[in-house]
């Protein structure tokens, strides 16, 4: 049976020109709802993913922190109890710097692992023929 909004509906279809020309109206309506909806959701994916990559950033750059000043403070304290020179801090600085390093780089792995089966998803949920064959052209 041939498509009604085309024009090309048989007189078996029943429909009237006025019954056509507000059909044809609510699905431009409903089409256009649609579009303002995935611009909107759009518009905000950008934005949280913006959010999140500062809030990464921040994470980062305080787990390196946390690392270098911990190892300063025990090798600090170590030296004040052992009443020594400052040996122990500068070994337990290292110490830390180290540490932080070894978790910046194993979040980092994490994190992209994440947004790369995050990335994956994504593309997935936004192809509009992702299971449904009218967008292309094949009936």
């Amino acid at each position: 049976m041939a498509d009604p909004v085309d024009g090309n509906a048989d007189k078996s279809a029943g429909l009237s020109p006025s019954d056509r020309a507000r059909f044809k109206k609510r699905l431009s309506e409903l089409d256009r709802n649609i579009d303002e909806v995935r611009d909107a959701t759009t518009n905000r994916t950008s934005e949280s993913q913006r959010g999140s990559a500062l809030g990464y950033a921040f994470r980062l750059a305080t787990e390196l922190v946390v690392g270098v000043c911990f190892g300063g403070f025990v090798g600090w304290w170590i030296d004040k109890w052992l009443a020594t020179s400052p040996i122990f801090l500068l070994v337990f600085v290292m110490l830390g710097l180290v540490a932080g390093l070894v978790n910046v780089i194993r979040t980092a792995k994490q994190m992209q692992a994440t947004m790369t089966s995050g990335a994956a998803e994504t593309s997935a949920a936004d192809d509009p023929t992702n299971g449904d064959r009218r967008g292309n052209g094949q009936n």
